[in-house]
């Protein structure tokens, strides 16, 4: 076997694995044989193989094979570079930024490797680097469809509307078939008022999928902001044609209501809402969560806010949005207030958002589990209280604070309390039957 038949099956597996099919890509790579390979064809070989079995779910295989590989070139950009996509696809986002962000230091200037950094950014809320790294990666050939709506996510992360727009704006031009997109730039010109605009958006979306449901929940929101209520009754019209019964139409149905002045009425609606998402995805139910909690928090209603709290609790949905209108409710202000993400370490429990480390030994069931709580406070002796008063509150046993991992000063005058409960619970490893 030749170099060139050996080029054509590492550039098979390399397709295989874009298509998303890892299990046909390891199939192909069977086919080679150590004898006929060269330094940086076992490098490649190593690399697709590992990201393969990842895409899988055998991370814990695809770390060995690179660790080992890595022993014998430990400076091979290529090498960090997947080691770094099989830690993200395994959730472990800090060590997956280090050994990205090492494999640019060691010369991986690809697109993709640029790409993928930016989305372990992303993942770890670090979006000024991830802007900079999604306008590395354009500059340096990255496919424009999978990059611009990403890259216009993360403007808006950054209150950037008018680039998020531009960016999202460029996208349509090159894909203008794209109906999801169309209602992005909807919720974004509505979000800024622009709602002529928003409309025009919602049209072009209707064009090409009448019958999205997102389009006409979106469309119906940003009439009522817009006071239109005929043109919000006519996306609720449309809704319950397709979905009579689902949540988010009686969230329309609830947020029209409360446009009208029909307070008793939208209360009604809102709990029907709630009940009608217990059978829906873990999205339907946050949403959910989070539109009711704006209502019930904007009333002053404090007791079924901190029902509603302990509900997202319950599924991992305590989102920045649900946290805002909470703390509106219930926290008080602080002038010199500061963000803080406290770690803390609690007894294991199921019902979690579970991530293990890809190294650690696999045991029946985990004794300690650790989760970020971000909190805005005063001080540090404060955002610890806050933090560990509400997991205690919501029934977490055991509980110690491993690190502040976070801190930053906030402008303005805001409001105390929980900031943000992060979904993802890390299990903490063992060794030799002992706790770390």
């Amino acid at each position: 076997m030749g170099s060139e038949p050996i080029a054509q099956i590492l550039s098979r597996a390399r397709e295989l694995l874009s298509s998303g099919r890892p299990g046909a890509a390891l199939r192909v790579l069977r086919s080679v044989g150590d004898e006929y390979m060269d330094a940086d064809d076992r490098i490649e070989y190593v690399a697709l193989r590992a990201l393969a079995l990842s895409q899988s779910g055998r991370g814990r295989p695809a770390l060995e094979l690179l660790n080992n590989c890595l022993e014998d070139e430990p400076d091979s950009p290529m090498l960090h570079a997947a080691s770094g996509i099989v830690l993200a696809n395994a959730g472990d986002y800090d060590a997956a930024r280090d050994e990205l962000e090492y494999a640019t230091e060691l010369g991986a200037d690809d697109p993709d490797t640029l790409l993928n950094l930016a989305m372990v950014y992303v993942e770890l809320r670090d979006y000024d680097r991830a802007a900079a790294a999604y306008a590395e990666a354009a500059q340096r050939g990255a496919d424009l469809q999978f990059l611009l709506p990403r890259q216009a996510e993360v403007y808006v992360e950054l209150n950037q509307p008018v680039r998020a727009r531009e960016t999202l704006r460029r996208y349509l031009s090159l894909v203008p078939d794209d109906a999801e997109q169309w209602i992005s730039l909807g919720i974004l010109c509505s979000d800024e008022g622009r709602f002529d605009e928003a409309t025009e958006a919602y049209r072009r979306a209707e064009r090409l999928d009448r019958d999205s449901t997102s389009l006409r929940l979106n469309w119906g929101v940003s009439a009522v902001r817009a006071h239109d209520v005929a043109e919000a009754d006519r996306q609720l019209a449309h809704l319950r044609a397709l979905e009579p019964r689902a949540a988010r139409t009686i969230l329309l149905e609830a947020y029209i209501r409360e446009e009208r002045g029909e307070m008793q009425a939208a209360e009604r609606a809102y709990q029907r809402a709630l009940k009608a998402c217990a059978d829906e995805s873990v999205h339907e139910q946050a949403y959910t969560l989070e539109m009711a909690m704006d209502f019930f928090a904007r009333r002053r209603r404090t007791e079924v806010c901190d029902e509603l709290l302990a509900a997202a609790y319950t599924i991992n949905a305590c989102t920045v949005e649900l946290c805002e209108a909470y703390r509106e409710a219930q926290g008080r202000l602080c002038d010199a207030a500061r963000w803080f993400s406290v770690m803390i370490e609690a007894d294991y429990r199921t019902g979690l958002s579970e991530v293990h480390a890809l190294d650690a030994a696999p045991v029946a069931r985990p004794r300690r589990y650790q989760r970020c709580i971000q909190v805005v406070a005063r001080d540090r002796d404060e955002a610890i209280s806050i933090a560990t008063d509400v997991v205690r509150r919501f029934g977490e046993r055991n509980v110690r604070v491993y690190e502040i991992a976070g801190e930053d000063a906030l402008e303005g005058t805001q409001f105390a309390g929980v900031y943000e409960i992060e979904r993802d619970a890390f299990i903490v490893p063992e060794e030799d039957g002992q706790q770390h």
